[in-house]
């Protein structure tokens, strides 16, 4: 069957490609000839408007929910960022960055559960500056502070990756070693310590020489409680400050650039720092030069 052309209705009669016949009854048909629209197209109009309005309000809504999407985002952010610091202010000294005591005892407990499962000593070192007390008086607390956070850092140098440095506070430092497997091993590493931190620091034109003074206690030979170990370790730390020396400060402003420094004449100019031991481990108690 061939589809019915459309030619002959009249071009008034025709919407686009859709041909719409002329109605039967006379009395539709509008003045001068013209043809009536449907009685359908009114609705069909009606319902594209309130589609366009209800899409229009559809599009207001879906921008609000964005908006509030985006605050909520960036609340969430500030949330988060606020955790990592209030938990950094938790656990990290603000001056240096080290752990403080509080994460100083998780990461003890941390360290005690691997040597037992290593089968290994663990080592902790209690470290006091010598005469620290005089920087502040003479230079003031901020350069007392830039000292603390220069000796900080080399004092995380001085160190393993598995083992921590942590700032007990004020002038006390507390490094714990893991995995040790005779105390000649903490010796070693309280040596390395003690001669990064007996080079000489710069601080607002001042050369400032700093002693330091360790105490050294093992687990579990001398204890095996976190407190008992801290008292004990104090212990071997005021034995080792009888030996120790003050601090001293010099004026680069006042006598001009430091000389060179050559091996030899940093071995003799560099101070004697005492290392304590535990009475407890069997290791005698000793002051020696560092070489």
């Amino acid at each position: 069957m061939t589809e019915r052309s459309t030619n002959h209705i009249p071009r008034e009669q025709r919407v686009g490609a859709i041909a719409f016949p002329a109605s039967d009854a006379g009395n539709d048909a509008e003045p001068g000839g013209a043809p009536s629209w449907p009685a359908e197209l009114p609705e069909l109009k009606r319902a594209l408007s309130k589609s366009q309005r209800e899409t229009h309000a559809a599009r207001i809504v879906i921008r609000k929910l964005q908006e509030i999407n985006s605050r909520l985002k960036r609340e969430l952010a500030r949330l988060e960022q606020n955790q990592v610091t209030a938990l950094a202010l938790a656990c990290y000294d603000e001056l240096t960055g080290l752990p403080n005591r509080r994460l100083l005892r998780d990461r003890l407990r941390q360290t005690i559960a691997q040597g037992i499962r290593h089968d290994k000593q663990v080592a902790l070192l209690l470290i006091d500056l010598d005469g620290f007390k005089r920087i502040n008086d003479r230079l003031g607390h901020a350069a007392g502070d830039r000292l603390l956070q220069a000796i900080a850092k080399r004092l995380a140098d001085s160190i393993r990756v598995a083992d921590t440095a942590c700032r007990y506070g004020g002038d006390e430092f507390v490094v714990l070693l893991s995995a040790v497997d005779h105390p000649a091993l903490a010796a070693a590493v309280a040596g390395k310590i003690r001669q990064r931190l007996a080079e000489p620091y710069l601080i607002y034109g001042f050369e400032i020489r700093m002693t330091a003074s360790v105490g050294a206690v093992f687990y579990p030979e001398d204890g095996r409680r976190y407190a008992e170990l801290l008292s004990k370790a104090d212990n071997a730390l005021y034995r080792a400050k009888a030996t120790s020396r003050k601090a001293s400060i010099r004026s680069l402003q006042r006598v001009g650039p430091a000389p060179e420094r050559t091996a030899a004449s940093a071995a003799a100019v560099r101070p004697r720092i005492p290392i304590s031991f535990f009475e407890g481990t069997g290791a005698p108690t000793c002051a020696s030069s560092a070489s």
